[in-house]
């Protein structure tokens, strides 16, 4: 695995919440920078990228609303610079 620094990495998780205080539910995506990408009469479904300690606490702030549905992506990365990450590795740089 290449050293953290060398690499910007991201998650992805979608969250379905239902939609009683849809008021205070998009209050918190703003916060968050997260956005919606489905409203239902029942539930918003929410898109949030970031590291994982951002994505567990959006979680912890969503959960008193009622979480229906999580979806959650590994950790997707790519090289900082302009080298790729096959380049470093080529390097060498592999640790």
């Amino acid at each position: 695995m290449l050293f953290r620094s060398s690499v910007v990495g991201r998650e992805l998780m979608l969250i379905k919440v239902k939609a009683q205080d849809r008021a205070a539910v998009l209050q918190l995506v703003e916060v968050f920078r997260a956005k919606v990408v489905d409203f239902g009469s029942d539930a918003v479904t929410i898109e949030a990228t970031g590291a994982r300690d951002k994505l567990e606490a959006f979680v912890d702030v969503l959960a008193p609303f009622g979480i229906k549905e999580i979806v959650q992506s590994g950790v997707v990365a790519l090289a900082r610079g302009s080298r790729g990450m096959s380049d470093r590795a080529a390097r060498g740089l592999e640790k």
